[in-house]
């Protein structure tokens, strides 16, 4: 790379020190892979389930980070987008156990699921109305 491209030693070195990681990760991540399809089908089986999504860049691009929180796992999966498909890529469409998610509609298209709200969902909506509610009423969302 020194000789034939012109690169300075330090950009050459730097390059294959990238090439290694990334070949390291890789080998990792097929070593883990196992471990990942287990973790994704015990939430799969799990009878209550906290299911979120937030923004992640991959290559400039906006994907969703998808995290699934059971008594015994937490699982993420990045996912380029954000619907009832994704979402059920993770759990499975037929999932039957109590889902509790931000109110987002898609989690209502698990027809077999109980739904709840998350509680800190519920009490940022108790605090936004309590912010426009008459002065009388001030205190009900309060008690």
């Amino acid at each position: 790379m020194n000789k034939l491209q012109g690169l300075p030693h330090v950009d050459a070195a730097a390059i294959l020190k990238q090439g290694f990681f990334c070949r390291a990760i890789q080998r990792v991540a097929r070593k883990a892979e196992a471990t990942w399809h287990a973790l994704r089908d015990a939430a799969r089986r799990s009878e209550l389930a906290h299911m979120d999504e937030t923004g992640w860049k991959v290559g400039a691009q906006l994907h969703w980070l998808w995290a699934v929180v059971t008594e015994q796992i937490t699982y993420c999966q990045i996912l380029p987008g954000r619907g009832f498909g994704e979402a059920a890529s993770i759990l499975g469409a037929e999932y039957a156990g109590w889902l509790i998610h931000a109110g987002l509609q898609i989690y209502y298209k698990f027809l077999k699921a109980a739904h709840q709200s998350c509680a800190a969902h519920l009490i940022g909506r108790f605090r936004d109305w309590a912010e426009v509610v008459t002065p009388r009423r001030h205190a009900f969302p309060w008690r």
